[in-house]
């Protein structure tokens, strides 16, 4: 009996590893080091004492899909699989054990919560209990990005972090199989990638170890990862150890340790310089205590770069810090520059009463309630602004980087439709512009909310609702009111629906906010402000064809204060643009005269200055020209001679000079034409009499010298013209 068990389970793992062995992990190119990665392989090459602990992406997928399938089932370590000296245990540990949160110190948010905006604004990512999700700024879209469930509690991916092209995620999770002297009883950290498109590859197992990996950090050039190692109570040999600082390939090979010594890091994600050569640690040091601690990834020496209650952020062009300090009772923030000198004080938060590191940890003691410890300090992508978030209760504070002026977004805060309030901040991100944050907060029914905001803003709006701090999050309407206004939310799926398929109407919806990002004044459109509607709704928007493209933009009578940008020349497939009754002013776009399917523009009635642009003689399909009632000057351009089907021609009400261009008698199908009121000289040509469509000449109050020609004659009416009748002959 118990050989037949053994063939049925040789049996089922062969056909588990033949069915789901090659399918579930990247591609085979995304294994491959790019040159890239063969450099920085060099650079974070393993020392001599410490081994590789991590396989073949091959050899990953297939041991995870094994025991997925088989998750009552135990297997031997292959021999070919190096291990760290700390992992001598030969079992792996079945999916299905108990995989407690990976709780952050109060240095990193509530229950370990984190919230990243994507690098092109298109989403904001964040932690809810073991998962990670994603919605856009708009708050539609919500989805899973990373759940790796392999056990009853979840596959924990508290701590993340997204490449800086934004194509990837790095995370930790418990979700692996891991070596351990009891299975069933235990489990530990580890790092994986995958990428945020939907329907990429599984993720990839970047570190193997009884221990925990946590708190990753691309580098800026995306060729590595920095991120924290602990040891557990289960690794025999070093028993409470320290965190320590390692560094490795963004492949997950070359893993390199940077600190090793008795010093407690703070639970904090490192944080890079731009250049990529250094990185900025919270530590603890019994001879120093809490500060700020510079490694250098090329040598590996760390130097004391100030005294510190909260991590560091780097000014955006790598030359300052920013980081909290204790003053007296008071909150200090400073920014120091990165070669230790030059410390300024931004403000000073008096009512905040700051606790040190170490000992205050709930792993090692506990922290006052009664007093604020810093959680975040963030500067702002512009470099305009610093943000220190800190608990409990405490908020955030936004302050000018000169100090000039500061916003406190006060807690507890009230979200306008609901009952709660927000009493804690777990986590906070800088939208990529600088603009807006993302906040994750707290309320008193201990539900998790997504909220943005910008920093002066006293209605913040919901995007996502958990109904505790460990729920799978849901999406909220009025969240879509807010959030990304700008180009990139034509590509973040509401506005434009599945924009990779339609990158036409992502052009078109990209063209027309440039248009509304120059209007002025108060003028509504549900579309001016938040983009909470696909583009099909927007008023005075219509799309038509297949692919679908923005046929019409009829904006007339609107009270429209701005100007008409080159941008608007890109809606390739655009029939009318009607922008008639408006207060519009600067010149129009000789772009214009690349809409070659216009049909009619009209533009009257507002505030245009400069000349025609010869560029409109460009559009063969055109029938209807207004440009009336504007302050157009210089001459009519002699192309419009070229618009053949133009059937209506208005220029009156301008300041247009020069001569009435002749070749306006080749437009055989004009009924219509309006010259009067400007500063037009000369003599009327002749040729206006040859059009026999023309039902009315309206030239008067110009500067006309010469005489009327008997074929023009007809077409004047009573236009009032103190000019004589051409002779017969002339």
């Amino acid at each position: 009996m118990k050989s037949r068990l053994l063939a049925l389970v040789s049996t089922v793992l062969t056909l588990a590893i033949g069915l789901f062995g090659g399918a579930c992990g990247p591609p085979e190119q995304a294994a491959v080091p790019s040159p890239a990665a063969e450099v920085t392989r060099a650079k974070f090459s393993p020392s001599p004492s410490f081994e590789p602990t991590v396989e073949s992406p091959e050899r990953e997928d297939t041991e995870q899909v094994e025991v997925e399938v088989h998750r009552h089932l135990t297997r031997p370590v292959e021999p070919s699989v190096q291990r760290s000296p700390m992992q001598s245990d030969s079992r792996y540990r079945v999916l299905g054990d108990p995989c407690h949160l990976l709780r952050a110190t109060p240095t990193h948010g509530h229950q370990g919560h984190m919230v990243v905006w994507r690098p092109d604004g298109t989403e904001i990512l964040f932690s809810a209990g073991y998962d990670i999700y994603s919605v856009a700024p708009t708050g539609q879209l919500l989805r899973a990005v990373a759940t790796d469930s392999g056990s009853q509690s979840g596959g924990n991916a508290a701590a993340f972090a997204v490449s800086p092209d934004g194509k990837q995620l790095v995370y930790a999770t418990c979700s692996f199989p891991t070596p351990a002297a009891d299975p069933g009883t235990t489990y530990a950290f580890e790092l994986a990638r995958r990428p945020l498109a939907r329907g990429g590859w599984m993720p990839q197992r970047l570190t193997s170890n009884l221990v925990f990996d946590h708190f990753p950090a691309w580098s800026p050039d995306g060729t590595a990862i920095a991120f924290l190692r602990s040891q557990s109570d289960l690794s025999r040999a070093r028993p409470r150890s320290p965190t320590e600082l390692y560094v490795m390939a963004s492949s997950g090979s070359a893993e390199h340790i940077l600190r090793h010594d008795e010093g407690l890091l703070i639970h904090h994600p490192p944080a890079w310089s731009p250049d990529g050569t250094r990185l900025a640690v919270a530590r603890h040091i019994a001879a120093v205590g809490p500060g700020i601690f510079l490694v250098d990834v090329d040598a590996a020496t760390e130097t004391l770069l100030t005294e510190s209650v909260s991590a560091a952020s780097w000014s955006p062009d790598g030359t300052r810090l920013a980081f909290a300090r204790a003053d007296g009772d008071a909150v200090g923030l400073y920014t120091i520059a990165a070669d230790g000198t030059d410390a300024r004080r931004v403000t000073t938060i008096e009512n905040w009463w700051p606790q040190g590191w170490g000992t205050d940890f709930p792993e090692y003691g506990n922290p006052d309630p009664t007093k604020t410890w810093i959680e975040e300090v963030i500067w702002s992508p512009d470099g305009a602004h610093i943000l220190v978030r800190a608990n409990p209760k405490s908020g955030v504070v936004v302050a000018s980087v000169e100090g000039r002026d500061r916003t406190a977004v006060e807690l507890p805060m009230r979200i306008v439709g609901e009952r709660e309030l927000i009493e804690e901040f777990s986590a906070a991100s800088w939208s990529p512009d600088g603009i807006r944050l993302a906040l994750l907060g707290v309320d008193r029914r201990g539900r998790l909310l997504l909220i943005t905001l910008a920093p002066d803003d006293k209605s913040p709006r919901l995007l996502t609702r958990a109904r505790d701090a460990s729920a799978v999050p849901e999406p909220t309407r009025r969240g879509a009111s807010v959030g990304l206004s700008g180009p990139a939310a034509c590509a973040a799926g509401l506005v434009v629906p599945d924009p990779e398929a339609q990158p036409g109407l992502v052009a078109d919806c990209e063209a027309l906010l440039a248009f509304r990002d120059t209007l002025v004044g108060d003028a509504a459109l549900n579309w001016r402000e938040d983009l909470d509607r696909p583009l099909e709704a927007w008023e005075g928007v219509t799309l038509s064809g297949t692919p679908r493209r923005v046929t019409e933009l009829d904006l007339t009578n609107r009270h429209l204060q701005g100007k008409l940008p080159s941008e608007l020349g890109g809606l390739s497939n655009l029939e009318r643009l009607l922008m008639w009754g408006n207060r519009l002013e600067g010149t129009v776009p000789p772009e214009f005269g690349e809409l070659h399917g216009l049909r009619e523009l009209s533009l009257g009635s507002n505030f245009l200055t400069g000349e025609i642009p010869k560029e409109l003689g460009h559009l063969p399909h055109l029938t209807k020209l207004i440009l009336s009632g504007n302050q157009l000057t210089g001459p009519i351009p002699s192309t419009l001679g070229r618009l053949t089907k133009l059937e209506s021609l208005y220029l009156s009400g301008n300041q247009l000079s020069g001569l009435i261009p002749a070749e306006l008698g080749q437009l055989h199908n004009l009924e219509h034409l309006g010259l009067s009121e400007n500063q037009l000289s000369g003599q009327i040509p002749a040729e206006l009499g040859q059009l026999a469509r023309l039902d009315a000449l309206d030239i008067h109050d110009n500067q006309l010298t010469g005489c009327i020609p008997h074929n023009v004659k007809r077409l004047l009416g009573n236009a009032g013209l103190r000019l004589p009748l051409c002779e017969r002959g002339d």
